[in-house]
This record gives C-alpha cells, sequence and structure tokens, in this order.
C-alpha cells in the first residue's frame, strides 16, 4: 500500500515545513500544487522532498487539488491545507487505520480537525473532514469555494 500527501499552496513558507514534517514518514510521496507563490514556499516543499508542480490559479479550489490528486500515485491519498498538521503519535497510526478501513472497502476516511487560535493558541473549535481517500478515480473534489470531496460510487 502507497501513501501519497498532496496539497495546494500559495505564500505559506511560515506553515508548509510544519505540515510536510507532519506526515513525511509515514508517506511514500508528497505532491505540492503552487499556484503562485512569491515567497520561498516551493523551495522549502523541495528541500523536504516534495514534488512541485504548477497551477495558474483561476479562483476555483476544486480544480487545484483535482490538479494535485491527478499526480499521486499512491493507493491512498491524505490531502491537508497547507496550514494544517496531524500531531506526530496520531499520523504514526495513519497507515494502520487505512489498512484497517481498506478491508472494509472503505473509500473515505474522515478526520477530527482542531481549529486553534494562531496567535494565542487557544481552541476555537473542532469539526469533522474528509482527509484521506482512496486514489480510485472515483474520489475528486467539487466546488470552487468550500470544495468538498465527492465520490462516483452510490454505495458511499
Amino acid at each position: 500500500m502507497k501513501i501519497s500527501a498532496c496539497m495546494i499552496a500559495k505564500n505559506e513558507e511560515n506553515n508548509i515545513a510544519k505540515t510536510i514534517n507532519s506526515y513525511k514518514d509515514i508517506v511514500d510521496e508528497i505532491i505540492v500544487v503552487d499556484t503562485g507563490s512569491i515567497d520561498s514556499t516551493v523551495s522549502i516543499a523541495e528541500e523536504l522532498g516534495a514534488k512541485i508542480y504548477y497551477f495558474e490559479w483561476i479562483d476555483d479550489f476544486a480544480k487545484a487539488k483535482n490538479y494535485a490528486i491527478s499526480k499521486a500515485q499512491g493507493d491512498w491519498i491524505i490531502f491537508l491545507d497547507a496550514d494544517e498538521y496531524f500531531l506526530e503519535e496520531q499520523a504514526r497510526n495513519i497507515p494502520d487505520i487505512i489498512r484497517k478501513y481498506s478491508k472494509k472497502n472503505t473509500e473515505i476516511i474522515a478526520c477530527k480537525m482542531i481549529n486553534i487560535d494562531a496567535a494565542t493558541g487557544d481552541y476555537i473549535a473542532d469539526f469533522i473532514q474528509m482527509r484521506i481517500f482512496k486514489n480510485t478515480g472515483n474520489i475528486s473534489y467539487t466546488s470552487a469555494i468550500h470544495e468538498r470531496l465527492r465520490s462516483m460510487n452510490k454505495n458511499v
């Protein structure tokens, strides 16, 4: 089982290393699609082993994310935003979780996300988002803004 990590990024030099470092030991490839950075986002990602692709920003998050998915070679994809990350102890569990749910024909795995105030570190809220999914060609993002995953498989 191969795992790809994907993200789109623009001017995320302050965040991208934390994101990549949070999963680089559990994935087989890291795909970063840059949508127009003018800072050191791309060079930081390259130094951390990411494959870099470029996508001209057309005001459509789903299209940029789907482009990233099209570059992934893994059986499963982890898709985090450039300012999101896994805690180390949680990241170590991800391959086992994927293997467990693969046996149950699961296509998409939701993650509990915690929103923290960047300035104070205070908890703001938590929510569930689909961030890990099978790379079958049947799953893609939809909606230009507030994009979300959808599966073409009617049984999901």
